[in-house]
């Protein structure tokens, strides 16, 4: 398949090789990241997700064309992944045995039969109970501003900036959403509206970061070359984040 690309075709082989090396020598499944900046073509994206260690990609250019062109590229593409019985995702330490803390009452038969001294133990609780799904590759919007648009678009899910400071107000556009309510969808990312143009869209990273302190967890300070907010850029965010504060 020939991969177009404003770059060149040599940047795209480029663009693949790294990819790719970074996903096979990967101990965890790996998520491709498309910024606005320097967005990831289609066509890099569809061969990308065919590696069995890439399974999604979450994407800042919330377009609904581009969502569209990158479903068909990767309509093919299809995985059997082990899930709880609600379907949310299983890691290797929710499979592993667990054993009961504070001892109990279970002796393991080998020590009973050999005369030796015995401890008593809790019996290892069993690992949660699993299912297999199959699942194609994932899409998810990381634009604040545009998360109905992205799942309007096909977006599996959103992974908005503004989620760092404000989870719970970000979840509830998401909620709104999946129950089909999309009045109150609207109405939920319309409230948000202030608190992305201010903390998020002028002030970035360093708005998000003070924003999270603000609102209950942690931001910290910018790295450097990014600087802390202002005395008058911190009185924006606390009046744009008034009403989301734990």
């Amino acid at each position: 398949m020939k991969l177009p690309s404003l770059l060149g075709e040599g940047a795209v082989r480029e663009t693949l090789t790294y990819f790719r090396a970074v996903a096979d020598r990967a101990a965890v499944p790996v998520v491709l990241y498309s910024t606005r900046v320097a967005p990831l073509t289609v066509e890099v994206i569809g061969e990308l997700a065919g590696h069995p260690q890439i399974v999604g990609l979450v994407d800042e250019v919330v377009d609904r064309d581009r969502m569209e062109a990158i479903q068909t590229a990767t309509a093919k593409v299809q995985r059997d992944v082990t899930v709880t019985h609600v379907f949310a995702a299983v890691t290797a330490r929710m499979q592993a045995p667990k054993v009961a803390a504070g001892g109990g009452t279970f002796v393991s038969a080998d020590v009973l039969t050999e005369g030796g001294a015995a401890v008593a133990v809790a019996p290892p609780k069993a690992a949660i109970k699993t299912r297999v799904k199959t699942v194609g590759f994932q899409c998810l919007a990381a634009s604040s501003a545009k998360m109905l648009d992205g799942l309007r678009s096909g977006a599996a899910g959103i992974m908005p900036a503004l989620a760092a400071a404000a989870p719970q107000a970000c979840y509830e556009v998401f909620a709104a959403w999946k129950d089909g309510d999309f009045p109150l969808a609207e109405e939920k990312q319309l409230r948000l509206s202030a608190a992305i143009n201010q903390v998020e869209e002028r002030l970035g990273v360093s708005g998000i970061r003070y924003a999270s302190d603000l609102t209950g967890y942690f931001g910290g300070l910018p790295r450097l070359p990014l600087l802390p907010l202002s005395a008058a850029e911190r009185k924006l965010v606390d009046t744009a984040m008034s009403g989301m504060r734990n």
